[in-house]
């Protein structure tokens, strides 16, 4: 048998010379898989602004819903990262400042869009997901200005407290946490404001 036709054997640097193409392949891919699987940004907390909360205390307009003593409260939210965030708040307290804190969190609330007035508020945000939590969907660079507006009049013509539980989940069908919850503590107490069509000031969006 001719040296021509004889089987070549493989030798250690043969080996060696083929894994050395086969490494590239693999520290190529090793970055794909990372950024598939880093975590959503997180976003800026929202701004519960509880100055210009408000709520129609006697007799009035009724605010965002049309009932009299509800109150409510406006929440401006950004979204810088470079995804869709959803919002939502799981959990609301309203009660008046000479009572007692209710030991639970209701789900009784609405969300409503900050137009700039404290009435007529529109539209009503109706749409849940992740959960059936009301839901606000922020796209990436954009903001939203809402109202939190309680789901059951106040008991009195009183100042009044508030507290909420939100949270930031990535669009369905993945419901992704991404941060939260977190409660939402006034740290003035909101006036006997009558919510009657007064103006409130719309913080800029700078997400983009």
């Amino acid at each position: 048998m001719s040296e021509a036709s004889a089987p070549k054997r493989v030798t250690r640097r043969t080996v060696a010379k083929g894994a050395a193409w086969t490494v590239p392949a693999v520290v190529v891919a090793a970055p794909a898989a990372s950024a598939a699987t880093s975590p959503p940004e997180e976003p800026p907390p929202p701004f519960f602004d509880w100055d210009d909360g408000c709520a129609t205390v006697g007799s009035g307009s009724g605010g965002c819903n049309g009932i009299d003593k509800t109150p409510q409260v406006p929440v401006f939210l950004s979204n810088p990262t470079g995804q869709a965030l959803v919002f939502q708040v799981t959990g609301s307290k309203f009660w008046n400042f000479n009572q007692n804190e209710p030991a639970a969190y209701a789900s009784n609330h609405q969300l409503w869009t900050n137009t700039g007035a404290e009435n007529p508020c529109a539209p009503q945000i109706t749409t849940t997901s992740c959960g059936g939590y009301l839901s606000v969907t922020v796209a990436a660079g954009t903001c939203a200005y809402i109202w939190v507006v309680g789901g059951a009049p106040l008991q009195n013509a009183s100042a009044f407290w508030a507290k909420f539980i939100y949270r930031w989940v990535t669009p369905a069908p993945e419901c992704t946490v991404v941060d939260g919850p977190h409660v939402a503590t006034p740290d003035v107490i909101i006036p006997s404001n009558n919510c009657n069509g007064s103006t409130v000031s719309l913080p800029e969006c700078t997400a983009a």
